[in-house]
């Protein structure tokens, strides 16, 4: 909870959510970090599904930020309409869903993702555009959306990769991210919804 919302989506919220007094984590059958709706690598379709499984334990009031893995996973660029049509599809239902159940509906946009693997940098960054305009038309009774991606932007729309890790892991494990909100990051994120929820 932040704030008297619930929180719900992948590794950003999760980190967020422990960076801000949230400590009872889990794992699920695949060791994957979970805190209550918030778990690691959960595309908008996997929320959509553990949404399903839990409306009726559903807060009031929830904030979600979804869609980097969607980004991520989507596959070639001649398949990424279709795929995108389905990404839409899942995030319109997930839309029902929750203001069926609850009483406000927060979706923050995608955060820039500012990977150093120059040959998918417009790739990522086409689809997160996409991914945002469906994100911030997703408004309607009892439903808001919120751009958080600009506060991670710079003035030309870059991605400011001071506030991402540079890495994830340790010794051998560790690799390059460019993915994950850094603690600066998270309290960028913090700062926003303090300022619009």
């Amino acid at each position: 909870m932040f704030y008297g919302y619930e929180l719900l989506g992948d590794s950003n919220m999760l980190r967020f959510a422990l960076q801000h007094g949230e400590n009872v984590i889990g794992f699920d059958r695949f060791k994957t970090k979970q805190l209550g709706l918030c778990k690691s690598g959960l595309t908008i379709e996997e929320l959509l599904q553990l949404v399903k499984e839990q409306r009726e334990n559903l807060s009031p009031k929830v904030a979600v930020l979804i869609g980097t893995n969607d980004i991520l996973k989507c596959s070639s660029d001649i398949a990424m309409r279709s795929d995108f049509n389905k990404v839409r599809g899942f995030l319109d239902r997930l839309r029902t869903i929750l203001k069926t159940h609850c009483e406000e509906v927060v979706f923050l946009t995608v955060p820039p993702i500012p990977r150093r693997e120059e040959q998918c940098q417009e790739k990522y960054f086409t689809r997160q555009k996409a991914l945002n305009r469906n994100i911030l038309s997703c408004t309607g009774p009892k439903v808001r959306a919120l751009a958080l991606h600009a506060e991670l932007e710079d003035s030309l729309g870059n991605a400011t990769a001071s506030l991402f890790e540079k890495t994830m892991g340790k010794g051998r494990s560790e690799r390059p991210d460019g993915i994950h909100l850094n603690k600066e990051g998270l309290q960028v994120l913090a700062d926003f919804l303090k300022r619009e929820l």
